[in-house]
Protein backbone atom coordinates (compact mmCIF):
# COMPACT_ATOMS: atom_id res chain seq x y z
CA UNK A 1 0.00 0.00 0.00
CA UNK A 2 1.36 3.18 -0.77
CA UNK A 3 1.82 6.34 1.36
CA UNK A 4 -0.91 8.17 -0.14
CA UNK A 5 -2.89 5.58 0.17
CA UNK A 6 -2.82 5.25 3.57
CA UNK A 7 -2.98 8.61 4.36
CA UNK A 8 -6.22 8.67 2.53
CA UNK A 9 -7.35 5.74 4.92
CA UNK A 10 -6.39 7.69 7.55
CA UNK A 11 -8.60 10.61 6.98
CA UNK A 12 -11.34 8.56 6.01
CA UNK A 13 -10.97 6.04 9.18
CA UNK A 14 -10.64 9.22 11.16
CA UNK A 15 -13.77 10.67 9.71
CA UNK A 16 -15.47 7.53 10.13
CA UNK A 17 -14.74 7.41 13.84
CA UNK A 18 -15.70 11.22 14.37
CA UNK A 19 -19.33 10.03 12.87
CA UNK A 20 -19.91 7.68 15.27
CA UNK A 21 -18.52 9.92 18.42
CA UNK A 22 -21.13 12.78 17.03
CA UNK A 23 -24.25 10.41 16.18
CA UNK A 24 -23.38 11.45 12.49
CA UNK A 25 -24.60 8.37 10.27
CA UNK A 26 -24.15 10.01 7.11
CA UNK A 27 -20.71 10.80 7.57
CA UNK A 28 -19.81 7.26 9.11
CA UNK A 29 -21.66 5.64 5.78
CA UNK A 30 -19.62 7.81 3.81
CA UNK A 31 -16.13 7.35 5.50
CA UNK A 32 -16.61 3.40 5.10
CA UNK A 33 -17.57 3.26 1.52
CA UNK A 34 -14.37 5.85 0.57
CA UNK A 35 -12.02 3.63 2.44
CA UNK A 36 -13.90 0.33 0.51
CA UNK A 37 -13.35 2.54 -2.97
CA UNK A 38 -9.45 2.59 -1.63
CA UNK A 39 -8.40 -0.61 -1.31
CA UNK A 40 -9.97 -4.13 -0.59
CA UNK A 41 -7.48 -4.00 2.41
CA UNK A 42 -8.43 -0.91 3.67
CA UNK A 43 -11.39 -1.72 5.93
CA UNK A 44 -8.92 -3.54 8.13
CA UNK A 45 -6.50 -0.75 7.69
CA UNK A 46 -9.09 1.73 8.97
CA UNK A 47 -9.95 -0.45 11.89
CA UNK A 48 -6.68 -0.75 13.24
CA UNK A 49 -6.99 2.90 13.09
CA UNK A 50 -9.68 2.83 15.42
CA UNK A 51 -8.42 0.48 17.92
CA UNK A 52 -5.15 2.56 18.36
CA UNK A 53 -6.90 5.17 18.98
CA UNK A 54 -9.36 3.68 21.41
CA UNK A 55 -6.25 2.19 23.15
CA UNK A 56 -4.16 5.91 23.44
CA UNK A 57 -7.39 7.61 25.25
CA UNK A 58 -7.41 4.68 27.11
CA UNK A 59 -4.05 4.75 28.39
CA UNK A 60 -3.45 8.45 27.87
CA UNK A 61 -0.94 7.52 25.57
CA UNK A 62 1.21 6.35 27.68
CA UNK A 63 2.44 2.94 27.25
CA UNK A 64 0.22 0.24 28.02
CA UNK A 65 0.25 -1.23 31.86
CA UNK A 66 1.59 -4.92 31.63
CA UNK A 67 -1.49 -5.60 34.01
CA UNK A 68 -4.10 -3.08 32.36
CA UNK A 69 -7.58 -3.94 32.04
CA UNK A 70 -9.88 -2.11 29.26
CA UNK A 71 -13.45 -2.05 30.77
CA UNK A 72 -16.43 -2.78 28.53
CA UNK A 73 -18.29 0.02 28.42
CA UNK A 74 -22.15 0.02 27.46
CA UNK A 75 -21.68 -0.73 23.90
CA UNK A 76 -25.59 0.74 23.42
CA UNK A 77 -24.41 4.00 23.96
CA UNK A 78 -26.83 4.18 26.96
CA UNK A 79 -29.97 3.36 24.72
CA UNK A 80 -30.36 -0.17 25.69
CA UNK A 81 -30.66 -1.17 29.03
CA UNK A 82 -30.30 -5.05 29.40
CA UNK A 83 -26.86 -5.07 27.81
CA UNK A 84 -28.03 -7.54 25.21
CA UNK A 85 -25.39 -6.61 22.81
CA UNK A 86 -22.86 -7.12 25.18
CA UNK A 87 -23.53 -11.17 24.30
CA UNK A 88 -24.26 -10.51 20.38
CA UNK A 89 -21.89 -12.44 18.61
CA UNK A 90 -20.51 -9.35 16.50
CA UNK A 91 -19.42 -7.47 19.51
CA UNK A 92 -18.18 -10.51 20.90
CA UNK A 93 -15.80 -10.72 17.86
CA UNK A 94 -15.35 -6.82 18.21
CA UNK A 95 -14.14 -7.25 21.84
CA UNK A 96 -11.74 -10.05 20.46
CA UNK A 97 -10.60 -7.94 17.52
CA UNK A 98 -10.05 -4.97 20.31
CA UNK A 99 -8.15 -7.53 22.19
CA UNK A 100 -5.87 -8.66 19.24
CA UNK A 101 -4.79 -5.41 18.30
CA UNK A 102 -4.59 -3.84 21.49
CA UNK A 103 -1.92 -6.44 23.24
CA UNK A 104 -0.60 -6.91 19.27
CA UNK A 105 -1.15 -10.45 18.89
CA UNK A 106 -1.05 -10.84 15.25
CA UNK A 107 -1.81 -13.73 15.01
CA UNK A 108 -4.97 -13.33 16.71
CA UNK A 109 -5.69 -10.82 14.67
CA UNK A 110 -4.97 -12.42 11.49
CA UNK A 111 -7.93 -15.11 12.47
CA UNK A 112 -10.13 -12.69 13.27
CA UNK A 113 -9.45 -10.82 10.18
CA UNK A 114 -9.67 -14.12 8.16
CA UNK A 115 -12.98 -14.75 10.00
CA UNK A 116 -14.45 -11.05 9.49
CA UNK A 117 -14.04 -12.09 5.45
CA UNK A 118 -15.66 -15.11 5.46
CA UNK A 119 -18.56 -13.52 7.59
CA UNK A 120 -21.57 -12.64 5.11
CA UNK A 121 -22.46 -9.78 7.35
CA UNK A 122 -19.33 -8.85 7.66
CA UNK A 123 -20.27 -4.84 7.85
CA UNK A 124 -22.33 -5.28 11.43
CA UNK A 125 -18.55 -6.60 12.79
CA UNK A 126 -17.10 -3.55 11.48
CA UNK A 127 -19.61 -1.15 12.70
CA UNK A 128 -19.90 -3.12 15.84
CA UNK A 129 -15.65 -2.81 16.86
CA UNK A 130 -16.73 1.40 15.54
CA UNK A 131 -18.97 1.65 18.21
CA UNK A 132 -16.97 -0.05 20.26
CA UNK A 133 -14.16 2.05 20.01
CA UNK A 134 -16.23 5.54 19.96
CA UNK A 135 -18.55 4.40 23.48
CA UNK A 136 -15.14 3.39 24.97
CA UNK A 137 -13.61 7.05 24.08
CA UNK A 138 -16.92 8.85 24.60
CA UNK A 139 -17.95 7.00 27.78
CA UNK A 140 -13.99 6.21 30.32
CA UNK A 141 -12.07 9.30 31.27
CA UNK A 142 -8.26 9.41 29.39
CA UNK A 143 -5.58 7.10 30.80
CA UNK A 144 -8.17 5.16 32.37
CA UNK A 145 -6.56 1.58 31.40
CA UNK A 146 -2.79 2.32 32.86
CA UNK A 147 -4.54 2.16 36.18
CA UNK A 148 -3.43 -1.62 38.08
CA UNK A 149 -6.45 -2.80 37.46
CA UNK A 150 -7.57 -0.85 34.57
CA UNK A 151 -10.33 0.36 36.67
CA UNK A 152 -12.31 3.95 36.21
CA UNK A 153 -11.11 6.67 39.32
Amino acid sequence: MTPDILDAIARHASDALLGQLHGDHQLVLDALNSVHALTTYGIPVAMQMWIDTAVHHATGGEPLHPHAGFEIVDLSGGQNDDHALVNDRRYRWARAAFAARATQNEQQWAALIAELNAEPHCNDHIYALLVLCANGINDTPTGYANTPTGQQT
